[in-house]
């Protein structure tokens, strides 16, 4: 099993070229969707997103970060190099984020929620401690329905059943204010079509197809991934 030094270093940067077209169009929807619901936002910290996520935004925002480990937050810093004012490395095992309180108008952590090193609840506790009234707090998370979803996975990863996900969803102090599903192409599909060449299967899966597929994922049945806005009361 990886150390959790690895796992932050690999999830820092991940090339859009190395994905299946598939894989890349799920992960654009998650990128699109977390980049709209701070688009109003002014002050922003992130909490270990993938860059790519941070990159879309905005250049005239004030954007501060936090990483789990200082292999990731180097590659980081290099890779976002001129777009954050502020960073900071964290322990991800006992998450205390270096700031004063109401000091953000948005967080955002897009993925680390997945980790089970991540010490969920007392993140959530600091998200609440340093964002402003009426501020957003925006996530992803895996759900039970993700084709990832194995026993080998569920040692390192989290995956939200519907217990979980009303819980995170009901954090005292938070509404939702916005819940995006999006669905996960199976591992029977990943196994066999992307055995194909890369441009055969953008021709054979094009986005409008993937589109549909997508869009079933209203039901929580077959999202395997969520995208979370909570608006501070």
């Amino acid at each position: 099993m990886m150390d959790f030094e690895s796992i932050l270093v690999r999830w820092v940067h991940q090339e859009e070229a190395t994905l299946y077209p598939a894989h890349r169009y799920v992960m654009d929807l998650e990128r699109d969707a977390a980049v709209e619901l701070v688009s109003q936002s002014q002050t922003i910290l992130d909490a270990a997103s993938e860059v790519t996520v941070l990159q879309r935004l905005s250049r005239h925002v004030d954007l501060y970060r936090v990483d789990f480990g200082l292999q990731a937050a180097e590659k980081a810093h290099t890779l976002l190099n001129g777009l954050i004012v502020g960073n900071a490395i964290v322990d991800p095992r006992r998450p205390v984020l270096p700031f004063a309180a109401r000091s953000f108008d948005c967080v955002i952590c897009i993925g680390p929620l997945d980790w089970k090193f991540f010490d969920l609840w007392a993140f959530v506790d600091e998200v609440r401690r340093v964002t402003q009234e009426r501020g957003r707090f925006v996530f992803s998370a895996l759900t039970v329905n993700s084709p990832y979803c194995s026993a080998r996975n569920c040692r390192v990863f989290r995956y939200l059943n519907h217990k979980d996900l009303r819980d995170i969803t009901n954090i005292p102090g938070f509404a939702i204010e916005a819940l995006n599903m999006i669905y996960q192409p199976r591992i029977i599909y990943s196994r066999y079509f992307n055995r194909l060449p890369i441009a055969l299967q953008e021709i054979l899966l094009p986005p409008s197809v993937l589109s549909k597929l997508v869009s079933k994922a209203s039901l929580f049945r077959l999202a395997g991934l969520c995208v979370v806005s909570l608006l501070k009361l």
